[in-house]
């Protein structure tokens, strides 16, 4: 608050924003001499959960950032023109050839890739029946936990939320691991992670490794809650037949420039 220069470049938050208020209001101090400027979100998966619905539509946007940053308080809005000048995806569809016109990436991006893996990511084919049996097997672990009397409310326990159900459903095409689940959704324990990959693999049959994660990360009593929060810093890779888990520190999904 307070903060008044008027030539910053760059706005960069890290972890998406509470509401679209906060990011609208932490976007606001770039650029106040009237020059193009940057705002850069970088999040995680599981930093999502909290955030309003409003934040979590403008996240997964797959067209104009602009037009998804203000579509609930404007629906009226539309791109910047030209295209170059808007934001990062209208950036790359641009064709006007004007000054600026298809510029290099930005200073941080610069020389960024996506590691090999990530190129080569598995994706499989999934029917409109497959969705809807994940949708009801989902739902089904939901209401089997709530009859065994261990949640407190609809997610303050099992953490299945409505959300983390639509957000599996809708691209379960792309989840093979459980780094996968981890990484990409507002997942807060191992163990719900399991129960999606459990769930994939009797629908798909196609999840590597799984007997192997299930044997290491055994369900029995003994297993704290401080077991299960210091299994949140691992992270876990495939290779062959073999499952390897290291704690280094996940690495953030291609940032998106606002």
């Amino acid at each position: 608050m307070g903060v008044n220069f008027p030539d910053i470049r760059y706005i960069i938050t890290w972890g998406a924003t509470r509401s679209l208020l906060d990011f609208h209001q932490e976007a606001g101090r770039a650029g106040r001499d009237g020059v193009q400027s940057h705002v850069v979100v970088l999040y995680h998966g599981q930093q999502v959960g909290p955030c309003e619905k409003e934040v979590k539509q403008f996240l997964k946007t797959n067209g104009c950032l602009r037009v998804g940053a203000y579509q609930s308080l404007d629906t009226n809005m539309k791109s910047l023109s030209p295209l170059h000048n808007c934001c990062s995806f209208c950036a790359t569809v641009c064709k006007c050839n004007g000054h600026s016109c298809n510029a290099e990436a930005l200073p941080f991006e610069a020389g960024a890739s996506l590691p090999e893996e990530a190129a080569n990511k598995r994706t499989r084919e999934v029917t409109s029946r497959d969705r809807r049996d994940l949708d009801n097997a989902l739902k089904e672990v939901v209401t089997s936990i709530e009859m065994q009397g261990l949640s407190i409310d609809n997610t303050s326990s099992h953490g299945f939320s409505e959300q983390l159900i639509s957000d599996v459903v809708s691209k379960c095409s792309d989840i093979f691991t459980i780094e996968d689940v981890l990484s990409n959704f507002p997942v807060f324990s191992v163990r719900a992670a399991l129960h999606i990959l459990e769930i994939l693999q009797e629908i798909f049959l196609d999840i590597p490794n799984l007997e192997k994660m299930l044997a290491l990360f055994s369900f029995s009593l003994d297993f704290s809650h401080h077991t299960w929060f210091n299994l949140e810093d691992l992270t876990f890779t495939d290779s062959g037949d073999e499952l390897y888990l290291s704690c280094e520190e996940t690495p953030l999904p291609t940032p998106t420039v606002f």
